[in-house]
């Protein structure tokens, strides 16, 4: 069965009788000595009157409702409004839980000087006991803590109002009621002096100075031994100055410790080689940034500054005439700026002063001048064998070029290696309708037959055997160019014959890019 037990009468009067003998209370009790017992006590009895009179009048409807106060919120404000003031009395709780704990500390620091931590950990310990043990099992325990507690407050009543105290007075300053009945003992000044000595003789701490200069300060109120007093919290001034100093210097100390340890490793970082080509880069020490970009590894923007270095060098050899070396420098810069362009603008220049068998740079590769129209246009082919491709992939496919793989992935793929710059300058052959192939344009292609007859004497040898586009007389063979320059139908599948692909220059087309071409 649910066991269904509350606390008796008796047992709610021993915790709200605990309650109002506890430390936080006696301590706020002191705070109204400067008053006077007169104006302390109206100011009480005021002050109880304003803060208890919502709580009374919520008390009045529990009492008549038979609820608690978080059930009669939740008559007003519904469930969900409820929360929100449960939430608020939890807050509450924990800060005033927190004070009790902090004033109980101070308390029994005061009696067993072990640190006011150790005894905030020890109370809120003994704290979740009592709720682990719940209030209901605490009846007997309780009734002798009160008792206890009863028979403590009779004794410091004794303490301020039986003994020898008529030398004390309450002062406005900010003086705790405890700190005046521990001087109002008898020579307690006396001791409150020599603790203080002590304290500041053993004084570690700023706490401990900070100790002595508050005892010091209450034996001046009592002006007992004033000028020692004073000499005595200069001394701890002068120790609290000396700790802030040797403080002060550690931390600089471990500041400068970190500084030079982050330094160190910040040395052997790919971002101190990467900070270092940005100063040459500001410098324009472009190939010394260039290197110090490379042993960066890419760190960060270093790749794309390093480019834009092989840019500015570009720009360089092409103001004296260096079109080679600007043509190398434009391509490592890639897209940056106009690079693509200038260096289209370049090769274009290259391609327009060369004759057939002269080898000029276009795109990624070199390649051989084959052929030069009288209407400027260009025939070149690579100067060496390229990739190795399949013609088709299959036995049974076509030996037809306009259907073949190797056709598709040459203006498709291949396309990709190029600038749109350089793209402008290369004739489109013509666009094909096939029953494998959608309509595409052909910028690359193998020669014919006929075409490698033409101009073999000006072809370079391969290393491998090389695709035309011309069927050999088998249906299922093309024609390839053999190293030795001879002739040779191979199986469409053959995996071991390369691409050597050739293309049309016009060299009446601009290498500049329309805004809508670029779309």
């Amino acid at each position: 069965m649910e066991n269904t037990r509350g606390t008796s009468l008796f047992e709610n009067g021993l915790i709200w009788f605990g309650a109002g003998l506890s430390i936080a209370e006696i301590l706020t009790g002191t705070a109204f000595a400067p008053l006077g017992f007169g104006k302390g006590i109206l100011a009480v009895i005021i002050g109880h009157i304003i803060g208890c009179l919502m709580l009374f009048c919520a008390g009045v409807i529990g009492g008549k409702e038979r609820k608690s106060a978080m059930d009669t919120v939740t008559m007003s404000f519904g469930t969900d409004g409820s929360k929100f003031f449960a939430f608020l009395n939890v807050l509450q709780l924990v800060g005033w839980t927190s004070i009790m704990i902090y004033d109980g500390a101070l308390a029994a620091n005061g009696i067993f000087n072990t640190g006011n931590w150790v005894w905030c950990l020890v109370i809120g310990a003994l704290i979740i006991l009592w709720i682990v043990i719940g209030i209901t099992n605490l009846g007997k325990i309780n009734t002798v803590a009160m008792g206890a507690l009863f028979i403590l407050t009779i004794i410091m009543c004794k303490v301020i109002f039986f003994s020898d105290a008529s030398g004390v007075k309450v002062s406005g300053d900010s003086m705790s009621f405890g700190a005046a009945v521990e001087l109002a003992v008898k020579d307690g000044t006396v001791k409150v002096f020599n603790n203080a000595v002590l304290t500041l003789k053993e004084a570690k701490t700023k706490s401990d100075y900070a100790d002595a200069i508050e005892n010091f300060k209450r034996c001046k109120k009592f002006k007992y031994n004033m000028e020692k007093c004073d000499k005595y919290i200069a001394e701890c001034n002068q120790g609290i100055a000396k700790l802030e100093t040797k403080a002060a210097y550690k931390r600089r100390g471990i500041v400068v410790a970190v500084f030079v340890l982050l330094f160190i490793v910040f040395l052997k970082t790919p971002a101190f080689p990467m900070v270092k080509g940005m100063y040459h880069q500001s410098q324009g020490k472009y190939k010394l940034a260039i290197a110090n970009y490379k042993e960066s590894n890419g760190f960060l923007v270093a790749s794309g500054n390093m480019k834009k270095c092989y840019y500015h060098i570009g720009l360089k050899k092409e103001e004296k005439g260096k079109l080679k070396s600007a043509l190398i420098n434009y391509k490592k810069a890639e897209t940056k700026y106009d690079a693509q362009a200038r260096a289209a603008k370049i090769e274009k220049t290259f391609i327009t002063e060369a004759k057939p068998g002269d080898v000029v740079i276009f795109g990624t590769a070199n390649w051989v001048i084959l052929d030069r129209k009288s209407d400027e246009k260009v025939l070149m082919m690579k100067e060496k064998v390229g990739k190795k491709k399949r013609f088709s992939m299959e036995e049974s496919e076509s030996n037809d070029w306009y259907e073949s793989k190797a056709r598709r992935w040459l203006n498709t793929k291949q396309l990709k290696k190029y600038s749109d710059n350089e793209m402008a300058l290369i004739v489109v052959q013509n666009y094909v309708q096939s029953a494998q192939d959608s309509s595409f344009p052909e910028y690359f292609f193998e020669l014919s037959k006929a075409e490698y007859e033409k101009y073999k004497d000006l072809i370079p040898a391969g290393e491998n055997a090389y695709w035309l586009k011309e069927p050999a007389q088998n249906s299922n063979e093309i024609l390839c160019v053999q190293p030795d320059g001879t002739l040779k139908g191979e199986d469409v599948s053959n995996g071991e014959i390369q691409l050597r692909q050739a293309c049309w220059i016009d060299l009446n087309k601009s290498t500049e890019i329309s805004a809508d071409a670029k779309k």
